[in-house]
């Protein structure tokens, strides 16, 4: 990931590099009307007023009184009381459409942690790298081997993300120095994590991946994987990058060789659940106290990659559709132009389906395959460094559908604002019709991310998503995912309260 940045700073000073070992998103309340007072009833009045009755006088000289009438008196009526309003709870705004609507980073972060260089989400949990993070750091027994980096596990609750715990690497584990969290891959109750040497010759590293399993509710490394071919004098890259589903999971080495001692690179698959101890039947998988057998069930080296061609750099794993990613692959007229490449499973055996690429708008150091993302019977496949339309390394990505088991193109993906050297494509996801694009070298390097959607058989960018605060470098764009309502975009360099360039996540409303 720092070959890319640094290719890039090159690029902004006017030089042109080759990208061999470069690594690269109310209304008011409703208060009823007060009904009306109630008015007392009118006072009941006698149909007619009692009349005195008068008794016979007999004559004398003294008049006999009149008697007075008493009038029946009205009773009052009691007025009813008047009821109270009570008033309509304020309702919880919606979030719009793009607007952010939260940020973490995470417990111990520290300067230089790049935390949010790789996203997995799944469901309810997030998977954040962070292979810089220095407070992993451990030796193996002999003290030869030193581990940095680590990955977190962070679950949602009431849209809200809180961190759960920290993965970290056994040093004992892999035979050198090594970068935890290169990459990761997330399934229900099982994590991948890449693991790169830290310094390899021509910066080809070795490499290694890990798997954690929660065994009663708790995160334990289960199994560390390495290729067949792997050894100590094998610069393979391996763990470059990862992908898992089920009980499959794939592994890059993107720069692994070939019988004619070129390295095209090469995708490795293992399988869960089958085999006798790995560790002794030489399948790639080590470690002796796994619960659950790995095993390395193929090796995919497509039949056109030449030397170079970077196969593995980007992988992506769904059922039994594998997508690799070769963004350096060259033509014999040395342009790079890239690729993707759509592997299918049947049988237990991986067949080479489909090469996708734009053959019409195709160019030299467009880099396609640089990012890959797979849902369904749809591939998002990233070329961060197409020219058309946004000029000198603006980048583009292309959507690809699979129709009665053929592959087609679907659509380019653009940014509307996009300009030269905007990296759009430095990450890539995708979740049905929505599309996540980052584009880390947007704003001087403050990064941005686009979302898309498709609507009516077309594909349209519906929001630019951008941090509440940023800075130039913070490289937010880096990575990015897609989980139910929300967007999730990685910025490695973004600073804290207490230091700068720990990295952190931020969350939009999709």
């Amino acid at each position: 990931m720092r070959d890319r940045r640094a290719l890039l700073r090159q690029l902004a000073a006017g030089s042109v590099l080759p990208l061999v070992g470069c690594s690269l998103g109310p209304t008011e309340d409703g208060v009823d009307a007060t009904p009306d007072e109630p008015t007392a009833s009118d006072a009941r009045t006698p149909s007619r007023t009692p009349t005195a009755t008068l008794t016979p006088t007999m004559p004398s000289d003294t008049p006999t009184p009149t008697p007075t009438a008493t009038p029946t008196a009205t009773p009052t009526a009691t007025p009813t009381p008047t009821p109270t309003a009570t008033p309509t709870p304020e309702p919880t705004p919606t979030p719009r459409l793009g607007e952010q609507v939260g940020e973490f980073t995470g417990a111990d972060a520290e300067q230089y942690d790049e935390f949010g260089a790789a996203l997995a989400a799944a469901d309810d949990t997030l998977l954040v790298a962070a292979p810089g993070d220095d407070t992993s750091a451990s030796e193996s027994a002999d003290g030869s081997a030193l581990a940095i980096g680590s990955a977190y596990v962070f679950e949602r609750a009431d849209g809200a993300w809180t961190q759960r715990t920290r993965l970290v690497a056994d040093a004992a584990a892999l035979p050198f120095d090594y970068r935890f969290a290169a990459d990761v891959a997330f399934d229900g109750t099982t994590a991948v994590v890449g693991a790169l040497e830290l310094v390899g010759p021509h910066r080809i590293p070795k490499g290694g991946a890990f798997v954690f399993e929660t065994v009663d509710g708790e995160w334990e490394r289960t199994a560390t994987l390495r290729a067949d071919r792997a050894g100590e004098d094998i610069y393979d890259g391996f763990g470059q990058s990862v992908a898992l589903d089920g009980d499959t999971v794939l592994v890059g080495a993107n720069w692994a060789d070939d019988d004619a001692d070129e390295t095209p690179g090469a995708t490795y698959v293992f399988t869960r659940g089958g085999g006798s101890d790995a560790s002794e039947s030489g399948d790639g998988a080590t470690d002796a106290d796994r619960s659950v057998e790995w095993t390395q069930s193929a090796r995919l080296v497509p039949e056109d990659a030449v030397n170079n061609s970077d196969v593995g750099r980007a992988v992506a794993l769904e059922g039994d559709t594998a997508v690799l990613g070769a963004p350096n692959y060259q033509t014999p007229d040395g342009d790079n132009i890239g690729k993707a490449y759509a592997y299918e499973r049947s049988g237990g055996e991986w067949t080479h389906r489909a090469t996708l690429t734009p053959a019409a708008d195709h160019d030299h150091e467009d880099y396609v395959g640089s990012s890959v993302a797979l849902d369904g019977d749809r591939v998002l496949v990233a070329a961060w460094g197409d020219d058309d339309p946004n000029g000198f390394y603006a980048g583009a990505a292309y959507v690809f559908e699979r129709t009665d088991g053929d592959w087609e193109l679907d659509g380019k993906l653009a940014a509307e604002d996009g300009d030269r050297k905007d990296v759009f494509g430095s990450d890539v996801a995708l979740a049905g019709d929505h599309a996540l694009i980052g584009a880390e070298h947007d704003r001087a390097e403050a990064g941005s991310a686009y979302l898309f959607d498709r609507s009516e058989g077309e594909w349209r960018q519906t929001a630019k998503l951008l941090p509440d605060d940023h800075d130039s470098f913070d490289l937010f764009g880096t990575s990015v995912a897609l989980s139910g309502s929300q967007a999730l975009v990685g910025a490695i360099h973004e600073a804290s309260e207490t230091a700068d360039q720990v990295g952190a996540v931020s969350v939009f409303s999709v």
